[in-house]
């Protein structure tokens, strides 16, 4: 992560590949900088949880009820949050 330490109010240009568009140079929001790791298995939610279309400002206002959840992988973002994001 030391690679990536913007000044405040500066965007700098982080060249990314995809298996659709190929490469591509993005602006990556400094809290978004992390890494994916395949999870392939299922999970259980014992209470309400909050529903997030984004690992973390993506708040729907909707909660998931207790119930089993199927994974496909878990967003890792070590300065921010070591435990992860489950997606």
């Amino acid at each position: 992560m030391d690679w990536y330490k913007p000044f405040p109010n500066e965007q700098k240009w982080v060249k990314i590949h995809t298996n659709w568009l190929g490469d591509q140079w993005v602006h990556i929001d400094f809290h978004e900088i992390g890494r994916m790791t395949p999870k392939d298995e299922f999970l259980d939610v014992l209470g309400p949880m909050p529903l997030f279309t984004k690992s973390e400002y993506g708040y729907t206002g909707a909660t998931l009820a207790s119930q089993i959840v199927h994974t496909k992988g878990i967003f890792y973002r070590p300065l921010q949050n070591p435990l992860g994001y489950i997606i």
